[in-house]
C-alpha cells in the first residue's frame, strides 16, 4: 500500500527568482512493509499562487469597500431572504446583521409597497428584467418609516440563471420631507398670488370707479366757468369768432367773478 506525501516549497531559479513548487509523492512498500520505491512529481504552482492571491486581496478589498459604503447594500436569495447585508443597511434599518439573516426584504417593506416590490423582484429572478428601481418605504425595527431609492441587479451563475439579488439602498427620507416642504411652499405662493392679484384687481375697480366720480366732479365747475363765459361774451357782445385777446379777457373776468362767490 502507498502512503501519499503533498508539500510546497520555494526554490531558486537559474535568474535568481523565486518559485513555487507543489510536490506529490507515494512511497510503496512490499508486503513485509518495507519501502521499495517512491514515484512523485514536482510543478511550478507560482502563476496559481499569484491568481489565489490576487483573488483574495480583491475579495477583501471588495468586502472593505462593502462595510465602509455609505450606501446600504444588501444580498438576498430567491425567496427573498436576506443572505448578506452591510453596516449601514442595518443602521438604517436598526437590525443587527443576526437579526437581518432572519428575516425577509419583504418583513421590513411597509404593506403598501409589498406589491409592486414582489413584482419587479419576481421579473428580476424570471429574466423579464435583470434590474430594477424603485422608491418605497422600509419599517425600522423601533416602528418608524422611512423612506428608500432602491437599485436591484440580479447576480448570474455560470448559466446565466440568477441566483442572488443584489440592492443598492439609499435613505431619501430627508429628501422626501425637503420636497413635500418645497411643493407646500410652492402651493401657498400661488395662493398669495391669487389673493395677491384677486386684491389688485378688486383695487383698480375701486380706482376706475374714484376717477370717474373725480372726473364727474370736476367737470361740474368746469361746466359752470364755460357757462358764465358765454354769458359775458353775450353779455359784452362779443362773439366766439373775436380775437382771442378778448377772449381771454372774458375767461379771466368770468374765472374773477367766480372766485368771488
Amino acid at each position: 500500500m502507498a502512503k501519499r506525501y503533498e508539500y510546497e516549497y520555494r526554490v531558486k531559479g537559474p535568474s535568481g527568482e523565486w518559485r513555487i513548487v507543489n510536490s506529490q509523492a507515494a512511497i510503496l512498500k512490499d508486503d513485509h512493509g518495507k519501502p521499495i520505491k517512491m514515484s512523485g512529481l514536482a510543478m511550478d504552482i507560482s502563476e496559481h499562487k499569484q491568481a489565489q492571491e490576487a483573488l483574495r486581496a480583491s475579495e477583501e478589498n471588495l468586502h472593505l469597500i462593502i462595510d465602509t459604503s455609505p450606501i446600504g447594500i444588501c444580498t438576498v436569495d430567491l425567496l427573498g431572504n436576506f443572505v448578506m447585508t452591510n453596516a449601514a443597511y442595518e443602521k438604517m434599518l436598526g437590525y443587527t446583521k443576526e437579526d437581518l439573516t432572519k428575516l425577509s426584504f419583504f418583513d421590513v417593506t411597509h404593506p403598501d409597497n409589498r406589491p409592486k416590490n414582489k413584482k419587479l423582484f419576481q421579473s428580476m429572478f424570471s429574466l423579464k428584467t435583470t434590474t430594477f428601481f424603485m422608491e418605497k418605504r422600509y419599517i425600522r425595527k423601533d416602528g418608524a418609516m422611512i423612506e428608500v431609492a432602491v437599485n436591484a441587479t440580479g447576480i448570474m451563475d455560470a448559466e446565466g440563471n440568477v441566483r442572488f439579488g443584489t440592492a443598492f439602498v439609499e435613505d431619501i427620507t430627508e429628501r422626501k420631507q425637503a420636497e413635500d416642504e418645497l411643493k407646500k411652499a410652492h402651493e401657498d405662493l400661488e395662493i398669495k398670488i391669487k389673493e395677491r392679484t384677486e386684491n389688485l384687481r378688486h383695487a383698480n375697480e375701486d380706482l376706475s370707479q374714484y376717477a370717474h366720480v373725480v372726473s364727474h366732479d370736476l367737470k361740474a365747475p368746469l361746466r359752470a366757468i364755460r357757462n358764465y363765459s358765454d354769458f359775458l361774451v353775450k353779455y359784452f357782445r362779443c362773439s366766439k369768432d373775436s380775437t382771442p385777446v378778448v377772449n381771454l379777457r372774458v375767461q379771466e373776468l368770468a374765472w374773477q367773478s367766480l372766485k368771488k362767490r
